[in-house]
């Protein structure tokens, strides 16, 4: 049976609907806890595919969290062993701080739900030409990568131009495809201090209704593209 990690940084951000699809595809998933005590694995070798996940954590806090350390030894590891790799949002920028590039604010906050589009490159590579040629993700996030040397840029957004890059087998993802609407509740309520920086006093409603009328679309697209990766 095949092997995938999801690896996450803090308890409340998981695989969602990911791994869903990865345990219907017949991988045996492991889910790894680290803010919970849980040990990062070593060798990437053991895995088919490993998923390192979102959190309110920055690349750089590596004396407050020490297990980044240890997930940049793993995305190492899955580099040189060529693994799958898919990193999300703060998952997406430990993939580019590894290779060299700079994670930094992206000037405005994304919270919530907004456009994303394949760029040129995007459109007509292998993966990401199964996406829909603009849809609404969902979005949490201060800072943003740059795209490292050597990989594709391949999705923007209006607020956020590198929303997405590949690097050989590894997938960085700044926005959400694997987000479901408990998840995002979740999320609402643990960070509901930023929510309403952003967004007024209004903002968890809003969110929930645009989760409501906007999640049908992002689950379409989000099994479109597991299908390209892993299929």
């Amino acid at each position: 049976m095949k092997k995938a990690a999801a690896i996450k940084n803090i308890g409340i951000e998981g695989p969602g609907s990911l791994g869903k699809y990865l345990v219907s595809a017949g991988y045996a998933l492991e889910e790894v806890d680290l803010q919970g005590g849980d040990a990062c694995p070593v060798n990437a070798g053991d895995y088919d595919a490993i998923i390192i996940l979102g959190g309110p954590l920055n690349v750089d806090e590596t004396k407050e969290h020490p297990f980044l350390t240890d997930e940049f030894r793993l995305i190492e590891d899955c580099l040189k062993t060529d693994t799958r790799l898919i990193g999300i949002c703060l998952g997406g920028q430990l993939i580019a701080k590894t290779l060299g590039a700079e994670v930094k604010p992206n000037g405005i906050k994304e919270i919530g739900w907004y456009d994303v589009k394949p760029t040129e490159a995007g459109g007509q590579d292998a993966l990401f030409k199964s996406l829909p040629e603009t849809f609404s993700a969902f979005h949490w996030h201060t800072n943003t990568f740059d795209i490292p040397e050597g990989a594709a840029r391949l999705m923007e957004s209006e607020l956020c131009k590198n929303q997405a890059f590949t690097y050989g087998k590894a997938v960085a993802l700044q926005f959400h495809l694997e987000v479901e609407a408990d998840d995002i509740r979740l999320w609402s309520k643990a960070y509901a201090d930023e929510l309403a920086q952003e967004h007024g006093p209004g903002g968890f409603e809003k969110i929930e209704a645009d989760t409501a009328r906007l999640m049908p679309e992002l689950e379409k697209a989000a099994a479109r593209f597991y299908g390209s990766i892993f299929s």
